[in-house]
């Protein structure tokens, strides 16, 4: 006699369940990833607007420059500390200094530390 052998429809129905929990977990682990890539564009895009206006504020002396957009400006102070290494002379025509700062964005919670170059006063 032949008799033909196969998978009961209980068996099936787990093994059903079973791959979608597993496809289930690994949709979401995708998901999951995707979101914390965009965040970490918005973050990045954040962080070289600021670094640019602090550069740009440095060399044309300008606090301001480029204007920070609202929300920046409200959510967001820069801290300046005393130059790392004051020069001892003031003679050339142009001096430059180390001073570091901190970048505070309230909204966050998060601070940037770093060091820019100052251009001093010249004493004659």
């Amino acid at each position: 006699m032949n008799k033909l052998r196969g998978f009961s429809l209980l068996e099936v129905i787990i093994a059903m369940a079973i791959v979608g929990l597993v496809l289930g977990t690994v949709f979401g682990l995708f998901a999951g990833s995707k979101r914390l890539a965009f965040k970490a564009t918005d973050s990045i895009d954040n962080i070289l607007f600021l670094r640019a206006a602090i550069n740009m504020g440095q060399l044309l002396e300008e606090a301001d420059y480029p204007k920070y957009p609202e929300r920046i400006a409200q959510e967001s102070t820069l801290r300046v500390d005393k130059l790392l290494e004051p020069p001892k002379h003031l003679k050339d025509k142009m001096q430059l200094g180390l001073e570091p700062y901190v970048w505070i964005d309230q909204s966050k919670e998060m601070e940037w530390v770093g060091i820019r170059w100052k251009k001093l006063d010249v004493v004659h």
